[in-house]
């Protein structure tokens, strides 16, 4: 594969690593602390859409600073690696977050 494809995967997985993470903590905190929520839906209309263009923010802001780097097959792995765990990290978080939420825990 060429280099130049190995950096946009790497990147795009970078990417997706960082909007999995922000969009499990937006979540949690959104739910714990309501002037987060309040914030995203005075500026986006919605929480949802605030969350959303904060995702889209994040992945182009992360995508653009890491393109341009060196990748190897190796680290391009490593980085899909990343990615799939933490979207598995952050779903798990979001549903032990709303089980112990809708117990009444948090």
């Amino acid at each position: 594969m060429k280099n130049v494809n190995l950096q946009s995967v790497k990147a795009a997985a970078e990417g997706v690593a960082a909007v999995a993470v922000l969009v499990a903590v937006l979540t949690i905190v959104g739910e714990m602390w309501f002037p987060l929520k309040d914030l995203l839906t005075n500026v986006f209309m919605h929480h949802w859409l605030g969350k959303s263009a904060l995702s889209i923010a994040v992945f182009g802001v992360v995508y653009q600073m890491r393109k341009g780097e060196y990748a190897r097959t190796d680290t391009t792995a490593r980085s899909i690696y990343l990615a799939v765990i933490l979207s598995f990290l952050a779903t798990a978080a979001l549903i032990v977050f709303f089980v112990l939420h809708s117990l009444g825990i948090v």
